[in-house]
């Protein structure tokens, strides 16, 4: 199976059909993030695409998390991955 590569117009656009409503209850956050690669630049986005895990990818230093950590391992429970 092939993964598929979306862009973050892409994800934006995406966002509400995979909210999980009943988790995200009555959290309000913005999530700023600043892409580098083919899409860079900076985002406001609220989900990962699940093609990797933003544990992991923290780890091994390909995510840098300024600000809320709690608030940015909460995230990723908010939303349905595709």
């Amino acid at each position: 199976m092939s993964e598929v590569q979306l862009s973050p117009d892409q994800i934006v656009e995406a966002l509400p059909k995979y909210l999980i409503p009943e988790k995200a209850g009555s959290t309000k956050a913005t999530i700023a993030f600043d892409l580098s690669g083919e899409h860079a630049g900076k985002w406001w986005v609220k989900i990962m695409t699940g093609a990797m895990d933003g544990t992991s990818a923290f780890m091994q230093g390909k995510l840098k998390i300024k600000g809320d950590m709690g608030l940015a391992i909460k995230m990723q429970t908010l939303f349905k991955r595709p």
